[in-house]
């Protein structure tokens, strides 16, 4: 998650408090292992074959690409803070249903295999 233009300093110190990163990013602790230890690969992909999907932070190509590199990427919480990215371990993240009626953006991918997370309500109007 990060601050957009219009984020309110409430949604900054609720979900992100006093950091200075640019972005948060939250993992479930029984996957801190797995994310310090598997190795993934970053595909680089031509850029003018995609298309920005504006807030949401994704691009898409509605034609198959070819990527231009792979790059294998290890130690994943080190190459995270190199970046300015606070990697946040909770024990479940359920906490943070509520980030997504917030003024940040907010974004979860594989959410499904997060402990919980269908049975979590949502509380609150939406931002």
């Amino acid at each position: 998650m990060w601050p957009k233009d219009d984020t309110t300093e409430q949604d900054i110190e609720r979900y992100m408090g006093a950091s200075t990163a640019r972005m948060i990013a939250y993992v479930e602790r029984r996957w801190l292992r797995a994310l310090e230890t598997q190795t993934l690969y970053r595909y680089e992909l031509p850029a003018s074959q995609f298309t920005s999907l504006d807030d949401a932070g994704m691009w898409v190509a509605s034609v198959a690409v070819k990527p231009l590199a792979r790059h294998r990427v290890d130690d994943l919480p080190a190459r995270l803070a190199g970046s300015g990215v606070e990697l946040r371990v909770l024990d479940v993240l359920t906490s943070l249903r509520n980030a997504w009626r917030s003024s940040l953006h907010v974004s979860g991918i594989r959410l499904r295999n997060a402990t919980s997370w269908e049975a979590a309500p949502l509380q609150g109007p939406m931002s």
